[in-house]
């Protein structure tokens, strides 16, 4: 009996799920290794941590402020991923769509609803904006998304700069306070979470139910096949990248008008790029998206309580980078299994 390594095409969903419990034990481990060293005890910290996420009001909000541009960057780039397009510029996209909302709240004169409903427009315009010279230059010229839609992220952040100390200019580097604010549902968790949350079973049953949704999946499988029996391969790379810049400029307008009130530099705080983490946890499902998004807005508001006890903010950063790394090491590997073969003797 002899023994191989083989590569699975599709890797079996009971191996993913053991090699992700596994990283997320080492992940664990190696968080209570750190308090240990740096002189605290694990188990208190870990109290402290569920005890105000989950056992305060101000603590679960946080987690679900998190949670709905998470959502939303997260359905952004996984909706890209479908056709193999990596979105690295939902950074960029979520700013231009906070930026686009911002102008219209500050300038809008009629009632609150619409000023809203106009923001919500611009926002996605924005995002759809920024993400249309990569999409064109994709389609077009065949020139690699990945570097495109990362650099137009920096353009992004430094127009942010340019307004909030120009046009937009209010005090201590922002803009004036947005005099519109989307409804409340809960503490000051807003109306935003159920668009999220209508975004991501909507494109769900699309994707599922659909002939659009199966003509797709066709496109990211096998984009010769496809180009063989007719399916218009460019216009779904038009529509898909264009449809991912405008949700993650949607995520922006929520931020923004429902959130912090006023543009600033920073106020993407690296949801964009948290979005691409976000949907590869989900593994290719639109209804994976919420708890992955769910659970990496724990982890950022888990960053916020541990500075209350003295440890650094960085550690956030941490834990997510180390977290992307292991899950990428631990999907791959479980597309690797041995197998068995018996020898043939001779004559049979």
């Amino acid at each position: 009996m002899q023994r191989y390594l083989r590569r699975l095409s599709i890797a079996p969903l009971s191996l993913v799920t053991l090699y992700r419990i596994i990283v997320f034990g080492i992940v664990l481990l190696l968080c209570a290794l750190a308090a240990l060293i740096a002189g605290y005890n694990p188990l208190s910290v870990a109290y402290v941590i569920l005890s105000v996420s989950f056992g305060t009001r101000d603590g679960f909000e946080g987690i679900l402020l998190y949670f709905t541009p998470l959502l939303l960057t997260g359905v952004s780039c996984l909706l890209a991923f479908r056709l193999w397009i990596v979105n690295n510029g939902a950074e960029g996209q979520f700013l231009l769509g906070a930026l686009a909302a911002s102008w219209v709240g500050l300038h809008c004169n009629f009632p609150a609803w619409i000023c809203i409903l106009i923001a919500g427009l611009a926002g996605i315009f924005g995002g759809v904006l920024w993400m249309l010279i990569p999409t064109l230059a994709k389609v077009y010229a065949g020139v690699n998304e990945i570097l495109t839609t990362l650099m137009m992220n920096f353009i992004a952040s430094f127009l942010i700069i340019y307004c909030v100390t120009g046009p937009l200019a209010g005090s201590f580097s922002s803009s004036p306070v947005i005099p519109i604010s989307l409804p409340l549902l809960w503490g000051n968790v807003h109306i935003g979470i159920l668009v999220a949350f209508f975004c991501v079973f909507v494109l769900a049953w699309l994707s599922t139910y659909t002939k659009w949704g199966y003509e797709l999946k066709v496109c990211g499988a096998n984009t010769q096949a496809a180009r063989y029996i007719g399916l218009p391969i460019n216009g779904y790379l038009l529509l898909i990248m264009l449809i991912s810049g405008g949700l993650a400029g949607l995520a922006g307008m929520l931020e923004v008008i429902g959130t912090v009130h006023r543009l600033q530099p920073g106020i993407s705080n690296g949801l964009g790029y948290l979005g691409i983490i976000v949907s590869i946890l989900a593994r290719n499902s639109f209804l994976s998206l919420i708890p992955s998004a769910f659970f990496i807005a724990f982890i950022l508001n888990t960053g916020i309580i541990m500075q209350t006890q003295q440890f650094n903010n960085a550690i956030t950063l941490i834990i997510t980078g180390l977290l992307l790394l292991l899950i990428a090491i631990s999907d791959e590997l479980a597309h690797y299994q041995f197998m068995k073969i018996s020898p043939q003797r001779g004559g049979q």
